[in-house]
């Protein structure tokens, strides 16, 4: 695989990402933790799933340990609002744009 091709994937990814993101502010702080039928029990859980393993492979990239989970009680924020960040997106696109190591 190319490093464009790569970083294109990380365009898309961020695209999507922020496209959730953006339409998850949309609902109410009740319905954003509303339990729900999914592996992660509410769009919160879901998003906060997805987001912790974004900044854990970023890490792993940087060659640091990937963080610890928060533990559940400091994830039950009611709102999407202020989860959106470009810090890991940027971030991440350098990684990809660099050229290999070995």
């Amino acid at each position: 695989m190319r490093v464009r091709d790569v970083v294109a994937l990380y365009d898309y990814h961020y695209w999507a990402t922020g496209r959730v993101l953006d339409t998850a502010t949309l609902i109410t702080p009740e319905q954003f933790a509303a339990p729900a039928p999914v592996p992660w029990r509410s769009l919160r859980g879901t998003l906060v799933h997805l987001l912790g393993g974004e900044w854990g492979w970023l890490a792993r990239w940087e060659g640091r340990p990937a963080p610890p989970r928060p533990p559940d009680a400091a994830r039950r924020g009611s709102s999407p609002s202020g989860t959106r960040s470009s810090t890991s997106s940027t971030t991440a696109r350098s990684i990809a744009a660099r050229p290999p190591s070995c």
